[in-house]
């Protein structure tokens, strides 16, 4: 019932009834709406929520987490997704950073507009990893308590991430080099073989 009152506040203009509209269908009570059905909800009325002057920061979120996701009916949008995310950290919410992180290590590329406003470019030139770092390291730096565990632990993995890449190519080079000197000290011992027998040869 409640669902019914706020969609016609929403239809009517009014941005708060929009956001409750979106809410309850995210939140789905009693599960009677069909999963189709809630991200329609959400897209629409979490949509119309951001066109405000001053857009709620987890509409933005919600929405950049829609946009990031494909599914049967629609494709995913990382560049609007990733623009969301921007507008939540302009609007001072560190999950933006966390998003943005994730939508990295997924493998997605940022565009180079949002990197050069977030002053990510150098970090992202540079390499995958300091990119995370950056990303995360501002999550954690916004001082925000709901964000700080999740972003710590996101920065930890790519620590561990880099840690084990940086023991692999380690195991790979000492591999690399002891059949490298396991050949070159099978070729001295040939010679020095080859040289004797050349040499036995001329004693004989």
């Amino acid at each position: 019932m409640a669902l019914i009152h706020y969609l016609m506040a929403a239809e009517s203009g009014f941005a708060s009834a929009q956001f409750n509209v979106a809410y309850l269908c995210e939140q789905n009570p009693g599960g009677f709406l069909t999963q189709a059905f809630v991200k329609q909800c959400m897209l629409r009325y979490y949509n119309l929520t951001i066109q405000s002057e001053y857009p709620d920061r987890y509409a933005l979120i919600k929405m950049g987490d829609l946009l990031s996701v494909t599914n049967t009916t629609d494709k995913k949008d990382v560049t609007k997704a990733a623009e969301m995310y921007k507008l939540a950290t302009l609007s001072g919410e560190p999950q933006g950073w966390y998003s943005l992180g994730m939508l990295v290590q997924e493998g997605e590329t940022l565009p180079v507009s949002l990197l050069v406003e977030l002053n990510l470019l150098l970090p992202y030139l540079t390499d995958k990893q300091d990119l995370l770092t950056t990303l995360y390291r501002r999550c954690i730096d916004s001082n925000a308590t709901d964000a700080y565990i999740p972003c710590s632990l996101a920065l930890f993995n790519v620590y561990l991430h880099s840690f084990c890449e940086t023991n692999i190519v380690l195991k790979t080079s000492r591999t690399v080099a002891i059949t490298a000197a396991t050949v070159a000290m099978a070729f001295v011992i040939s010679n020095i073989i080859r040289r004797y027998v050349m040499d036995t040869g001329q004693i004989t």
